[in-house]
């Protein structure tokens, strides 16, 4: 019969024809993370698996293979072939982090922000983790750090909505003594994301804000300072977002 997509015939011409096996791989990846077509990469990957392969290969087979579990909500399946993974190559970041994102979707706090610190020991830069790693601490209580690990996944990668909401959720608990302006601006920006409804996180903000110069100023601009107006947080917001 006919090979199911020319990505599938590829990849198994790789896999048969060369000794090399970053071209399987990356075909598997493909139809998972562009295609989503699970069946086909799982396909693969079994065929991949029926072969003698060096340690770090098999343990990649295993990962995407995982990855795709965790793309169908499977997540013990997920975690039981992520950690056939680590059994071998136990000092992997991105192992490690996924092994924290799913602990992280079942509930199992410490257990992924033990896998989330180990991952970010060994790459300080992987803007995933230290979300999940923020959302696992504000679960666990605790929202300062929350909202120290979701500013280093802004600084990482500003245009991703995802960090931005993190970091709006780790405000809903915090009380501010102070600020400074690397956080000031990130506030801010938190106001003028387009995902973010500003009713949602005003009232933190502004906890945060009063103890900058600029947010009497703002008070006065909305005119929510006189006690017969009340407090107008939608001007606020309006006015905060419109601070270059």
């Amino acid at each position: 019969p006919p090979p199911p997509s020319s990505v599938v015939w590829w990849a198994r011409r790789c896999v048969y024809e060369t000794g090399f096996w970053d071209a399987p791989l990356e075909r598997i990846e493909i139809l998972i993370e562009e295609f989503q077509d699970i069946a086909e990469a799982f396909a693969l990957a079994d065929e991949l698996l029926g072969r003698p392969l060096e340690p770090a290969v098999e343990a990649e087979v295993y990962y995407l293979k995982a990855k795709g579990l965790y793309y169908q909500d499977d997540l013990e399946p997920a975690l039981f072939l992520l950690r056939r993974a680590l059994q071998t190559h136990p000092d992997v970041a991105a192992y490690l982090a996924f092994e924290g994102q799913i602990l992280l979707d079942l509930g199992r706090l410490d257990g992924a922000r033990t896998s989330l610190d180990r991952a970010l020991a060994l790459e300080p830069d992987l803007p995933d983790a230290h979300n999940n790693l923020g959302n696992a601490l504000k679960d666990l209580g605790k929202p300062g750090e929350a909202l120290t690990q979701h500013r280093r996944a802004i600084f990482l990668d500003p245009q991703n909505d995802l960090f931005w909401a993190g970091l709006a959720s780790s405000l809903e608990t915090l009380s501010f003594a102070s600020i400074d302006d690397n956080l000031y601006q990130d506030l801010l920006h938190l106001v003028e994301r387009p995902t973010v409804r500003p009713s949602y996180v005003v009232r933190p903000i502004i906890n945060a804000l009063r103890h900058h110069p600029d947010f009497s100023r703002i008070v006065e601009l909305t005119g929510s300072g006189q006690p017969e107006d009340g407090f107008n947080y939608g001007n606020v917001a309006e006015h905060l977002s419109a601070i270059p």
